[in-house]
Formats: structure tokens, sequence, C-alpha cells
């Protein structure tokens, strides 16, 4: 029996998720990999498992495995940024800065020891504490860029705009595949009530070809755009919807990046289809089968 208009809106709504869902990108500081609930967490190492408890804000569940993890792995900048806010989570830092006590006489050197005090002292407001332990992180290891990420975070708080931005940008130049770089630049310019900078930056890469800087900035501005076409459909909008699928298509070619563009162009078609324009719709199918030949949904499309 065919589906009333009203469930096949809901069922194509739910295939333009699902497309869309591949191309979300997760920042390994969180989470390597989608969580999947029928996943055994057992089957996972002890930093994975640590990892998702992290992200599913289960802290005390997450705590355990962070407390053996870094006195097996102290010298790890992100281990430790997951044991911080998991001690964080349950408002219980003060044991974390004593365990990190404990890492500083095993490690007595370790610029990523003094970057998770300096994140400690951060989140219990000890600003002035944790910018001096920035410092003397970075002065150990220049390239810690989650201690400059941090730093910058600190100063952005603190109304120090051009500081903050300076020092978020070390942390990219470093480490440019990190999307929390970007999310926190992004996050910057807001604050200072310049959100397009954000935007002039990505512009600005594009056209000097620096394509892996750039693309951290297109993952940042698509995911917005996507949940934007996601608000507009829910509101029965399809043409305005179309719009921002449109923008993510063009910035997902500017930067030469198939992974995003493939789910990008067959929501398009899923959305043309929907408003009626048959024609165009099967342009993209096609177009995502010119990319991706195996692609079963779109040749399910195609007519």
């Amino acid at each position: 029996m065919d589906m009333n208009p009203h469930h096949r809106r809901k069922f194509s709504l739910f295939l333009v998720f699902i497309a869309s869902l591949q191309v979300l990108v997760f920042s390994f500081s969180d989470l390597k990999a989608e969580e999947n609930p029928h996943h055994s967490d057992q089957s996972l190492s002890q930093k994975d498992r640590a990892l998702l408890a992290l992200a599913r804000k289960e802290y005390e569940n997450a705590i355990p495995d962070f407390v053996q993890l870094v006195q097996k792995e102290g010298a790890d900048s992100y281990l430790l940024r997951g044991f911080v806010k998991a001690f964080k989570g349950v408002d219980r830092l003060d044991e974390a800065d004593q365990i990190l006590l404990h890492l500083e006489k095993k490690y007595p050197n370790s610029s990523e020891v003094k970057f998770a005090q300096g994140l400690s002292a951060l989140y219990q407001g000890k600003n002035d504490t944790a910018e001096s332990l920035f410092d003397e992180s970075l002065k150990i290891n220049s390239q810690n860029a989650l201690a400059w990420n941090a730093w910058s975070t600190l100063l952005a708080d603190r109304g120090s705009y051009d500081a903050a931005v300076q020092k978020n940008w070390e942390a990219i130049r470093i480490n440019p595949e990190e999307s929390l770089f970007f999310d926190n630049l992004r996050f910057i310019y807001k604050q200072m009530k310049h959100p397009d900078l954000f935007v002039d930056k990505y512009n600005e890469q594009v056209e000097k070809g620096e394509l892996e800087v750039a693309l951290g900035f297109a993952k940042v501005l698509t995911r917005e755009l996507r949940q934007e076409g996601f608000r507009l459909y829910s509101q029965n909008k399809i043409d305005l919807a179309i719009e921002p699928f449109l923008k993510m298509e063009k910035i997902y070619n500017e930067v030469h990046y198939v992974s995003g563009l493939v789910p990008a162009l067959f929501s398009l078609g899923l959305l043309y289809e929907e408003k009626g324009d048959i024609k165009t719709s099967q342009l993209y199918f096609q177009r995502v089968l010119s990319l991706n030949p195996q692609h079963l949904q779109a040749r399910d499309k195609i007519k």
C-alpha cells in the first residue's frame, strides 16, 4: 500500500538524515567512532572505552579507565584532556589535581602534564594559574597544540581576542586535522561579534591553495549548513531547505572533499525529487554514481 504524503515526507527526511550522517566528523579528542548501542564496550580497547564513556557523559564509568591509562601512558595530551574532563563532569577536580601531582613527579619535565594541570585550573576558574601552566607547557614543547588551544580559550573568555586568535592559529598550524581547534576559532569570532571572519578566513585558505586547513573550516561550515537545512525541512520549506545543501556542494567542491560531496549530492537529489523536479533530482543521483558507482541508494533512484 502507498504511503500517504505525511509518511512519505517523514521517510524522505529520514533518508536525507542518513545520507548526511555519512559526513559527520568527530574529533578523536572526543570519540573516534560513532557510538553503536548494540556494540559491546568490552570489545573496545581501554582507551576507546574511556573515550566512549566520556562522550556519553558517563563520567563515573570513564574515570577508572582514565586513571589507569594516565598512570601507564601519562605523556599523552589527549588522554590527559579526557581524564580532566571526566573529573570535571563529577565535580572532583581536586582529586584529579592530586593524581596530576603524582604524574608530575613521575614525568618532571612533561609538557602534557603541565597542560593537564593548566586545563584543570582553567575549569576551576584559576585563570592566572592556568595561563602560567600553559606557558610552561609550551616552553617545554611548543608543538603541544592542545595547550595552544586551551590558552586561546582562556584569553577569549578574558576578552583578549587578538591574542586568543593568534594562539588558536598556532594550534591549527600544528594539527590542521583537529576539528576542535576550528570549532574554537568559530566560537572566538562569535564572541568578538564578527562571525563572518570565519568565512573570510576559509576563503583566504582556499585562495591560497591551503586546502588541508580550508577543509577544517569547511567541516564546521557544512555542519552548520546541514543543521539549517534540516531545520527548514522540518518546517516544510523545501525550496529554502535546498539552499544550504547547495552551499555545502559548493564548499565541498572548493576543498575537493569527495567524502562530503557524495552525501550532499544525494541529499539534493532527494530534496529535488520531493519538490517534484524529477529532471534535476536525476542529475544529482547520476553525479553521485559518477563519484561512487557503488552507492546503492542512488542506483535505486535512477529511472
